[in-house]
């Protein structure tokens, strides 16, 4: 995660912190101006380990800062969503998986699918399936949903469970520009060695 953000930081829209490489005062620093923040671990996927932490007190920051540093993790400013996105569950930020793969020519879609997270609680804020998230496919044409969502254990979700937003012929908002975007940073991944298939997690922002 952090070679990631640092590698494609003209693309990341939020400020960041890696507390094994900046120091005390700068982590209080980014907690106190962001009030609230994400917390996640390199190491893990599919959602594990990730929380929300708000700032109370610059004890409570440097207790956060000793636990992270030199065991790799990063904090993330959090980011308001899209409110077109905010209708399916606005407690969670909702994303897009998009595949591509990148030639010497072109970046081919292969593949879009929506992410949410079925609930909405306090604390949970993540949108992967295996957190009990749900998915559905999205057409790469439109940015449309086109059929119902499901979850992990393969039940059906014809409308969101926490909204009641109906999945089918959902429309993602800025689907032009989500495309540009996904294209161009594959462009890049691809001057990397062996970064040709790739995943993107795409976030819509209300900014």
């Amino acid at each position: 995660k952090v070679l990631f953000n640092t590698i494609f930081a003209e693309f990341m829209r939020r400020e960041w912190a890696n507390p094994s490489a900046c120091t005390p005062e700068e982590f209080v620093g980014f907690l106190r101006r962001h009030g609230e923040v994400i917390v996640k671990p390199s190491d893990q996927n599919q959602g594990r380990g990730i929380y929300k932490y708000r700032f109370e007190t610059e004890e409570g920051a440097l207790e956060l800062y000793r636990e992270m540093r030199g065991r790799g993790g990063l904090v993330e400013q959090l980011v308001s969503q899209h409110p077109r996105m905010a209708q399916l569950n606005p407690n969670t930020l909702n994303t897009l998986r998009i595949s591509t793969y990148a030639d010497t020519d072109e970046v081919h879609i292969l593949a879009t699918a929506l992410r949410t997270a079925s609930v909405s609680r306090e604390g949970h804020c993540v949108d992967n399936m295996k957190a009990g998230g749900l998915g559905c496919p999205v057409d790469a044409a439109t940015g449309k949903i086109w059929a119902p969502a499901f979850n992990v254990r393969l039940e059906r979700f014809d409308v969101h469970p926490v909204t009641g937003t109906a999945f089918v012929c959902f429309q993602l908002p800025m689907w032009d520009e989500v495309l540009a975007t996904v294209r161009s940073i594959a462009r890049k991944a691809y001057l990397l060695p062996q970064c040709h298939y790739l995943g993107w997690d795409v976030a819509f922002l209300a900014t």
